[in-house]
């Protein structure tokens, strides 16, 4: 009974460990290596994470027209949040 249960668990636990390895940031991690990140004073670079919603709508102004609905902004902070450096 043990060794049945155990099988499950370690499958999971190698399935959960492949999870871990993410070639796209790895390759963003070669890249930008040489990146001296004390000068980012922000701590977040633009080229760093992947475009999910176009930049130039984030401005910070509040106006009419850019009310977004929770899916479009979940996209925009996905956006932001992924070129933390």
């Amino acid at each position: 009974m043990r060794k049945v249960l155990l099988a499950p668990f370690m499958l999971l636990l190698t399935i959960a460990a492949n999870a871990q390895t993410d070639s796209v940031r790895m390759e963003l991690n070669h890249i930008f290596q040489y990146v001296n990140k004390s000068l980012i004073p922000t701590g977040y670079l633009n080229e760093y994470g992947p475009e999910v919603v176009e930049k130039k709508w984030i401005n910070g102004t509040l106006a009419d027209s850019n009310y977004v609905n929770p899916l479009v902004w979940s996209y925009v902070y996905a956006t932001v949040y992924s070129g933390k450096i």
